[in-house]
């Protein structure tokens, strides 16, 4: 190639044609000088964000299948509840109806809509009041509590009928 340069204000030419070919091994050790060590850090340290994440991502993927079963668990509960050819029903500690379940109009004659959140004991026999107060009195003090009995409800049709309290 050709040189071009400045020597106290004059300019200078000459013509380059024996370059030293010594020099690229040097800039290639001082470039690998500087950039190993820089490399070796970064790929040494990608693998911490690397377990990092894989730690992190464990427990989300544990929780979605989590969540997933307890889903299904609900909508097979659901289901049966629904489904189910007894009347089941969800009451407060001072009576009120939360829910009652569809099978509620099979054996009492009552739509569902019409007794939630209304005293579950309006339709319970005079003489059956106390009894089914002390069952739930008891089942509030012990949480889990099984306690069962027979009691006599009142069907839509004005008549009485015998279920099982469980």
């Amino acid at each position: 190639g050709r040189y071009r340069g400045r020597v106290g204000g004059r300019p200078i030419g000459a013509r380059v044609s024996n370059p030293r070919h010594d020099v690229r091994p040097h800039v290639g050790v001082i470039a690998l000088g500087f950039v190993g060590p820089r490399v070796g850090a970064f790929s040494g340290a990608s693998h911490l964000p690397t377990r990092s994440n894989r730690r992190s991502r464990e427990p989300a993927v544990t929780g979605q299948l989590l969540t997933a079963d307890l889903r299904r668990s609900q909508v097979r509960f659901q289901s049966l509840v629904q489904n189910s050819a007894d009347v089941n029903m969800v009451v407060r500690a001072d009576g009120t109806i939360v829910y009652e379940s569809p099978a509620v109009e099979r054996v009492l004659g009552y739509k569902v809509e019409t007794r939630t959140g209304k005293s579950a004991f309006e339709n319970i026999h005079p003489e059956d009041r106390a009894w089914v107060d002390q069952l739930i009195t008891d089942v509030v003090r012990t949480p889990g509590a099984q306690v069962s009995g027979e009691i006599r409800a009142s069907h839509a049709e004005a008549s009485w009928r015998w279920n099982d309290a469980v």
